[in-house]
């Protein structure tokens, strides 16, 4: 599978091309007036664009990719500016509208979505792991290593702020949490950005973003601590709505939780897959 985008915003294009890499599927980045309009001629299975495009008129622009989707079949996800006319959420037959600013997890949802393209986990967060991350936590080691635990915790912290389950930053921290708490260190941020990390989940529980779930009603909570951020998500697995439906509406910092969260529940039989109650 094979998609192009028509998109200014590197840091959102570089994004979407490692994530779909990850998934095997390549991506091409267009630019141009003749490029836009060749696309008709070009092999390739769906189509992230922004609207409107420099030096595309907006009649031109629509006829491409009405010419995409009658002659190809070409799905097309157009990223607005606030000030069009065209509507947000618009999800017609080719096309889905989505307004600035986006993040690349949002259009990836959309596509795999969209295409049923298989996930054979819970994907995004992962895969999308932003350039800043992967520097503040190789900073933090480099503190680490030379002793200055104030300086390293102050950097693993910002990644958790950022990503409230980012296993690494996590694993850090509690390796070197007697160090840090002798430097005299509050470790009190760190218990509370964490609190929905479910620790011992077997790592081969494995499912994918458009699987449904609904709750096991034979399934006891009593016992169990409930975080917010649990209950929120127990509250969406309504037998209708898929993974990467609701981690579109999760904030950011939450949206590596999920993953684990879900296999924490499947795993203690909380909740079961549509297909396995109805029998599909």
């Amino acid at each position: 599978m094979r998609g192009v985008v028509f998109y200014e915003e590197e840091k959102v294009v570089d994004s979407l091309i490692s994530a779909f890499e990850k998934l095997g599927i390549f991506m091409e980045k267009g630019s141009g007036t003749e490029a836009f309009k060749n696309l008709p001629n070009v092999d390739f299975d769906f189509l992230i664009t922004e609207f409107p495009l420099p030096g595309i008129e907006r009649k031109d622009f629509f006829e491409v990719l009405s010419k995409l989707w009658n002659e190809k079949k070409i799905f097309t996800i157009i990223v607005k500016d606030k000030s069009t006319g065209l509507r947000r959420g618009d999800k017609q037959e080719f096309i889905h509208i989505i307004t600035k600013p986006v993040e690349a997890e949002e259009i990836l949802n959309i596509i795999v979505d969209r295409l049923k393209i298989p996930t054979e986990e819970l994907d995004l967060a992962p895969i999308l792991e932003s350039k800043e991350i992967a520097e503040k936590l190789e900073t933090g080691l480099s503190h680490y290593g030379v002793g200055k635990f104030k300086e390293a915790y102050k950097e693993w912290i910002e990644v958790l702020r950022m990503d409230n389950c980012n296993a690494k930053a996590i694993e850090y921290i509690k390796i070197a949490e007697k160090e840090f708490q002798n430097a005299g260190i509050d470790l009190s941020e760190f218990r509370k950005l964490t609190g929905a990390m479910k620790e011992g989940v077997p790592e081969d529980i494995k499912f994918r973003g458009t699987d449904i779930f609904t709750l096991n009603n034979e399934a006891s909570f009593e016992g169990e601590t409930i975080h917010p951020l649990e209950a929120f998500i127990l509250s969406n697995l309504d037998g209708k709505t898929s993974i990467n439906k609701i981690l579109m509406i999760l904030p950011e910092e939450q949206k590596s939780c999920l993953r684990n969260i879900i296999a924490y529940f499947l795993w203690k039989g909380f909740i079961k897959k549509v297909e396995e109650e109805s029998g599909k």
